[in-house]
């Protein structure tokens, strides 16, 4: 093998390395986003909820009095 050949096979290497760890990286963030926005769902979620349960016991509340 001459240098030439070992030069460009080192490119290619590099070349698909960087390909790989480039998808890695979109893919990781793809998860990273869906992770977020399970996350923000749920607050949104439990903040849904708890505001409910505190409007309607202030309406029962009301009614009471």
């Amino acid at each position: 093998m001459s240098r030439l050949e070992l030069i460009i096979l080192m490119k290619k290497s590099i070349f698909l390395a960087n390909i790989l760890h480039t998808t890695f990286i979109i893919s990781f963030l793809k998860s990273l986003r869906v992770i977020q926005a399970s996350i923000i769902y749920s607050v949104i979620n439990s903040t849904l909820v708890y505001v409910s349960v505190i409007s309607v016991g202030t309406a029962s509340r009301r009614e009471a009095a």
